[in-house]
């Protein structure tokens, strides 16, 4: 998302939160 910004890259589905995430 626009808002995560490099977290897209990790959160790319729609059941993932929208803030970045590295599991």
């Amino acid at each position: 998302t626009a808002l995560a910004g490099a977290g897209d890259l990790v959160t790319s589905t729609p059941e993932s939160p929208p803030w970045p995430q590295t599991t």
